[in-house]
């Protein structure tokens, strides 16, 4: 058994190491064929996404993951409130992006998937309930490579623009994820055990929870936007491009984490808590030492400003991957209370932060912010969830 363990881990951390090389080969592409203009619009309108996605999925795949533990699952009311959520969510932020100067095409290139991407969150939650944890970072690989060939496809024959690059990576993750539905449908638990009002009024609490984390983790790029100018939003979101990969290589710890809390395993769920840790550690570490090189050698001479950008977002990296991992075991013990104190405590330092300092400051300004809320959000975070794991969620 324990061979198996091993051999399971090894794959799945494989996998998500996947993630960083892949993303690193799509940067160029993206910096050099966008422009630090073009990349600045490519970067807010996937950003805007995001938060569409958050708030849209109305906490339905988060509340799965919660209900799994006593059985009580219903997902097929799950289903239904997440699609119609994002399809309001997805055009609600089409005509905001619109207000702050997106382009629109960028705009519906980035947020006509949502709708689907909401349900590929769902489906991670009913295989990760199931046990099936693995077939999750397939899912992310085979996302990562589709990306980076479209992209690559795009730039070859001079139509890589960044509606064309939104297009391509929002394409990219749908077809990750309905390999991923094919592979592991047949283990999930399909039955409805509450109806469609009550599993909508389990989800509310979350939505407003969804909304301070995402507040946290995705409003940098939209307050740079608001409050500086289009260079400087491409030089941080091309910086940015070039650490996120870290929180995917997170999604492999928080996926084991909620598999070890679903089983009620404290002893594993402390054992995979310092791996994340430890791995979140050298990933800032790592960043930092290399920033330089990898700035000059992957996004080229235009974006030679973006270097002490990404010197801190190396940090802020490391914070983001264990709130990711925080965040993640919290939900998996239901615990809403403390899920709203510690994204509201992230999100008041996080936007206090970026509104002071991104205006005078600009791109590091916004890095400084964010890392300060990354950190703030997962040192408080960590405190609430000894506490819900020693007292009981609430």
């Amino acid at each position: 058994m324990s061979g198996f363990r091993f051999s399971s881990r090894a794959a799945d951390t494989l996998l998500y190491l996947s993630v960083p090389v892949l993303n690193l080969a799509t940067a160029p592409i993206l910096a050099r064929s966008l422009g630090p203009i073009g990349r600045g619009q490519y970067g807010v309108a996937l950003s805007l996404s995001a938060l569409s996605l958050a708030i849209g999925g109305l906490g339905q795949s988060d509340i799965y993951i919660s209900r799994a533990r006593e059985n009580l699952t219903s997902y097929k009311s799950n289903v239904k409130l997440s699609f119609l959520g994002n399809v309001i969510a997805s055009t609600l932020t089409v005509i905001y992006g619109q207000i702050i100067g997106l382009p629109l095409a960028v705009l519906i290139a980035a947020c006509a998937w949502n709708p689907i991407l909401t349900l590929a969150n769902l489906w991670r939650s009913t295989s990760i309930s199931s046990g099936q944890h693995s077939r999750a970072a397939y899912a992310v690989f085979l996302a990562q490579l589709a990306r980076l060939v479209f992209l690559v496809c795009l730039a070859q024959i001079q139509l890589l623009t960044p509606e064309t690059a939104a297009l391509a990576t929002q394409g990219s993750i749908v077809l990750g994820a309905v390999s991923f539905l094919f592979v592991t449908r047949k283990k999930w638990n399909l039955t409805d055990t509450s109806s469609l009002k009550a599993e909508l009024q389990r989800g509310l609490p979350i939505v407003g929870f969804n909304l301070l984390l995402a507040l946290v983790m995705k409003s940098d790029v939209v307050i740079l936007q608001m409050r500086s100018n289009a260079t400087e939003v491409g030089l941080y979101t091309a910086a940015v491009s070039l650490t996120a990969a870290g929180l995917a290589i997170s999604a492999s710890f928080k996926n084991r984490i909620q598999a070890t809390l679903a089983r009620n395993d404290l002893q594993k769920f402390r054992f995979e808590m310092k791996i994340a840790l430890i791995s979140s550690g050298l990933v800032s570490v790592g960043i930092f030492m290399l920033s330089n090189m990898l700035v000059k050698t992957i996004l080229g001479e235009a974006f030679l400003k973006a270097i002490p950008i990404m010197q801190v977002m190396g940090f802020a990296t490391g914070a983001l991957m264990m709130l990711d991992v925080i965040v993640g075991s919290l939900i998996a013990v239901g615990a809403t209370t403390r899920l709203y104190l510690v994204s509201a405590f992230g999100a008041v330092v996080t936007l206090s932060g970026l509104l002071i300092f991104s205006g005078p400051f600009g791109a590091v300004g916004a890095c400084f912010a964010t890392m300060s809320g990354y950190a703030v959000a997962a040192l408080f975070g960590f405190f609430q969830l000894t506490r819900a794991l020693g007292q009981g969620a609430n």
